[in-house]
């Protein structure tokens, strides 16, 4: 039917670290889903999703995402970071200004930049579908590639003493 209760509050904290201990659920979540390529899929959804204009809702969207793909959520998140302001932001708008007219923005002065915000989160969201997954597929390959070497690279645990 389901998993049985836990017996004793020693079973319950032994499944799940609560609140009260921040160290171990930090330790849990950073190694779930741990593999290389596990680790680099969750960084494609972190800069992919990070480049999207949905700034306020952004981390929530980014564990929502990381979690119904089983991928590591602390990695998505602190990939996410790659497209902090204003460097991606700005990239993305200059990209959907590109697919829209043909030519790059140029002016960025007060009118440009809030009096037609509309017009800049548009081109915002048609850049970041052309940035988002060519940083996050440099931003992979790299997560990629740093984890295989490190972990080729790491020394086998040695078998305990027996003498």
């Amino acid at each position: 039917m389901g998993t049985p209760l836990p017996k004793t509050l020693e079973d319950a904290n032994a499944k799940s670290p609560g609140i009260l201990h921040p160290f171990r659920i930090f330790r849990r979540l950073s190694t779930e889903h741990s593999g290389a390529g596990e680790l680099a899929a969750a960084v494609w959804v972190g800069i992919f999703l990070g480049a999207l204009p949905i700034a306020p809702f952004g981390i929530a969207t980014i564990v929502y995402v990381s979690h119904r793909l089983h991928l590591n959520k602390l990695a998505g998140v602190a990939a996410s970071n790659v497209c902090a302001l204003p460097f991606v932001p700005l990239a993305c708008v200059e990209a959907g200004h590109f697919i829209r007219h043909g030519r790059f923005l140029l002016a960025f002065d007060r009118h440009v930049l809030l009096d037609e915000i509309h017009l800049r989160l548009w081109e915002w969201l048609l850049g970041a579908l052309i940035i988002g997954p060519i940083l996050g597929l440099a931003g992979a390959l790299l997560t990629y590639i740093v984890v295989r070497s490190l972990r080729a690279n790491r020394l086998p645990d040695t078998p305990p003493d027996g003498n």
